[in-house]
């Protein structure tokens, strides 16, 4: 236990407050499950960026988790397509418009052994595949987001293509990280607007 605090200290200070112009901002580090960033998410092209203008965030800070959890979050992010897409392999089985999105927990620096144990526990009890697979983590100043769903909506499954995280990608591409202390501090940074999410955030 001690050599995996220390891990996460390491880590932490390394990461929170730098980044460099193109860096991924996904962190899954060698500490959770042993892979490089790039191996776990190497189903996704960072490189294609899907319409930034049809994206919206909403945020719920009411959200602070479970009574039993060991750190309360602050609040839950979710990010998400305005317009639906077309998938037509989607659109056999649930016969239904797809939005894609993702949903994050927010915690505190000071909360990240809670956090990273959180991501760690998300990838292991998950069936799907990068780039399905949740669990992802940023860590952004003196904030940490912790997707915390075993399977993810990002995949485009027709041409297989991860919709969100290019784009979220690209949204903290143009946030100063040094500069985040609270919650206000990071969404006032965000490129796209804020939206009413109308379905669940889990």
């Amino acid at each position: 236990m001690r050599t995996f605090l220390l891990s996460i200290a390491l880590f932490i200070s390394a990461h929170s407050f730098s980044q460099t112009p193109g860096e991924i901002v996904f962190q899954i580090p060698k500490l959770l499950d042993g892979r490089e960033i790039r191996d776990f998410y190497s189903g996704t092209d960072f490189d294609l960026l899907d319409t930034v203008s049809l994206w919206n965030y909403d945020i719920d800070t009411s959200y602070h988790g479970l009574p039993t959890d060991s750190a309360r979050s602050i609040a839950r992010i979710i990010f998400f397509r305005t317009a639906p897409i077309k998938d037509s392999i989607q659109d056999s089985i649930y016969w239904d418009d797809w939005i894609p999105f993702i949903s994050f927990r927010v915690f505190y620096l000071k909360d990240s052994t809670h956090s990273f144990i959180l991501s760690r526990l998300t990838h292991s009890r998950s069936s799907c595949m990068p780039p399905q697979q949740g669990g992802d983590l940023i860590i952004a100043g003196n904030l940490i987001l912790v997707n915390t769903n075993v399977c993810t909506s990002c995949l485009q499954v027709d041409k297989f293509i991860d919709r969100c995280r290019p784009l979220i990608n690209h949204i903290f591409s143009f946030i100063s990280f040094e500069n985040i202390w609270t919650i206000d501090d990071l969404v006032k940074q965000f490129i796209i607007r804020k939206g009413k999410w109308a379905g669940s955030m889990n």
